[in-house]
């Protein structure tokens, strides 16, 4: 019982965890991929792409806000977010082959670009303040940039 107790508090701690805390790679290398199993058709694993990129865009603003969004933690967020870009391309792309359903891919598709835009002006906003630093600011253009090259590419 001790054990699975502590277990829960690690796993609960790592829920909250941002790039570059200690339990980060608790929460993308082993929590993460365990609530995935749960994603059973190419619909569900799209969502779930779907919802890590929103959570590395959620974990890029909290970094943003207390200007810690530092170059190795922007590049962690960019890489873990093109990954998952190419994994909910690769599902969208076989929905369409065996479904043939263009309105539910597009419906993936333009409720990935809305929360890509959401981010895009919520972190516009963050670099707007005053009380955010320069290199603060400087990585939060460089990942505004990537978010508008991943934006087309779902757009494409």
């Amino acid at each position: 019982v001790i054990v699975i107790a502590l277990l829960g508090s690690v796993f609960a701690f790592a829920e909250e965890s941002n790039p570059g805390d200690s339990l980060y790679e608790i929460k993308t290398s082993i929590i993460e991929p365990i609530a995935s199993v749960f994603a059973f058709t190419k619909e569900e694993k799209s969502e779930w792409q779907e919802r890590l990129i929103e959570r590395r865009l959620k974990e890029s603003e909290k970094l943003a806000s207390v200007n810690e969004l530092s170059e190795a933690r922007r590049v962690s967020i960019e890489n873990s977010i093109k990954t998952q870009l190419e994994k909910f391309s690769t599902n969208v792309k076989d929905l369409v082959s065996q479904k043939d359903d263009a309105k539910e891919t597009s419906d993936l598709c333009l409720r990935l670009q809305a929360v890509l835009a959401t981010y895009q002006n919520i972190l516009e906003q963050v670099s707007q303040k005053t009380d955010i630093n320069e290199s603060t600011k400087k990585e939060i253009v460089t990942l505004l940039s990537t978010l508008k090259e991943v934006e087309s590419e779902v757009m494409g």
